[in-house]
């Protein structure tokens, strides 16, 4: 999926899905305003529950700005994470699934 924003924190990018092991693993291509990186879900079963760890990579090699970007990119995320997985948790715990 592509996009195209007149929002500057967003800017233009795309989302390519790379791994999709169900119950287990989703990885994906980000790229935004030309900066790629690696995102992805892994899900783990914990008891009656669900473990799941959202991730963040990307590689700033010698360029200064990222370097720095990235001592603070777990700050400028965070809230964004955790909102996003509050709200994951929010709508499985809506579905009703049948006992086997």
């Amino acid at each position: 999926m592509r996009w195209k924003s007149d929002n500057k924190e967003l800017g233009d990018g795309y989302i390519k899905i790379l791994t999709l092991e169900p119950d287990s693993v989703i990885s994906e291509e980000l790229n935004f305003s030309n900066t790629p990186s690696t995102s992805g879900f892994t899900l783990k079963e914990n008891g009656d529950s669900t473990l799941v760890r959202w991730n963040l990579e990307f590689e700033v090699g010698s360029n200064p700005i990222l370097r720095i970007l990235g001592k603070f990119i777990d700050s400028m995320v965070r809230d964004d994470f955790e909102n996003g997985l509050k709200n994951i948790k929010s709508r499985t715990e809506q579905i009703s699934i049948p006992a086997p």
